[in-house]
């Protein structure tokens, strides 16, 4: 009959094998047999029953607090997954207001410059009916021609404040006080009928 030979060892284990095996040893020598500690309990009067009875009871101790331990592991993962899923919707609902704000803002800005560019256009517009008509004498239509580039310009100044207006409440209010800067200015400011941006 053929015996198996012993199994080898790495040299790279042997260090660990040796600490185990005297960590399993000095556990031993720290232990007794059930047997042993009856006969430790009759060496102090302690019938043996109650020492299987300590003993059961003792058993049970630990298994309810080795239960507790591994239901407060999972109560603690369970915490940690749920705040981590609280982290994961407050991070997606921050990017998604990120994202829908400075959308919201580029659209206000626009309408800024839009209506800034509105402005200039009918001032220009003023400026050529003034030349045109300054040579002429007076005239109902001078006089209407005059006062239509200069109403016109009135209301485009108008529309202008008030998307600068809009732009401003928006950029002042959380998240966008937050996120301002880049290619959006801060404020819209006007000096002297035109508009700074800052």
């Amino acid at each position: 009959m053929r015996s198996t030979p012993d199994p080898t060892i790495d040299y790279d284990d042997v260090d660990d094998i040796i600490a185990t095996a005297e960590r399993l040893r000095e556990k031993a020598r720290n232990e007794l047999t059930l047997d042993e500690m009856r006969e430790v309990g009759a060496e102090v009067g302690i019938p043996a029953e109650y020492i299987d009875r300590a003993h059961q009871k003792l058993q049970e101790v630990r298994r309810a607090e080795t239960i507790a331990a591994i239901r407060q592991k999972n109560r603690r993962r369970r915490l940690l997954s749920i705040a981590g899923g609280i982290l994961l919707v407050i991070v997606v609902a921050g990017a998604v207001s990120y994202r829908t704000t400075t959308s919201r803002l580029s659209e206000l800005y626009a309408e800024v410059e839009r209506h800034q560019a509105e402005v200039a256009n009918v001032k220009a517009r003023q400026q050529a009916v003034e030349a045109h008509y300054r040579d002429l004498p007076d005239s109902i239509d001078k006089q209407a021609e005059l006062i239509g580039a200069e109403n016109r310009v009135h209301v485009a100044t108008q529309r202008f404040h008030e998307a600068a207006a809009r732009y401003n409440s928006a950029v002042r209010l959380p998240p966008a006080s937050l996120i301002t800067g880049g290619n959006l200015p801060k404020t819209v400011k006007l000096s002297h009928g035109t508009a700074r941006t800052d």
